[in-house]
């Protein structure tokens, strides 16, 4: 395959990931960028999104993870940029949960929660 082909596969993982998220990551996608799977059963339905591999605790666990990071850039204060990027990426990621039914709680519950660790940085 030549690196043309590989650039634009790459570029539509890309566009993906900003428009729904990694949970919409299929094994297909994976495989486009290189990367490996999460699951070894995306193997197998190589169409599933990994979501749909996942129970509940496992999404928020990731969810909970991801907020983490946001949390840590906050209080770092310099890495400004890497927040705005993973809460941007957080907001996505719950907005296609949300839509596929798959989002444990609620969106308000966990947008309250991104919301409570963003405004620690600006009441600092």
């Amino acid at each position: 395959m030549n690196s043309e082909k590989v650039s634009k596969r790459f570029n539509g993982i890309e566009r993906k990931k900003n428009k729904t998220g990694v949970f919409s990551y299929t094994y297909n996608d994976h495989r486009a960028m290189g990367s490996t799977v999460d699951d070894p059963r995306m193997l197998e339905e190589p169409d599933k999104m990994k979501y749909e591999f996942m129970a509940p605790e496992q999404i928020s666990t990731e969810l909970e993870n991801l907020l983490g990071f946001i949390d840590v850039y906050m209080k770092r204060g310099y890495m400004d940029d890497a927040a705005k990027r993973d809460a941007t990426a957080f907001l996505i990621n719950i907005k296609f949960l949300d839509s596929v039914g798959a989002l444990p709680g609620t969106m308000q519950e966990w947008t309250n929660k991104l919301d409570d660790i963003l405004s620690k940085k600006s009441a600092a």
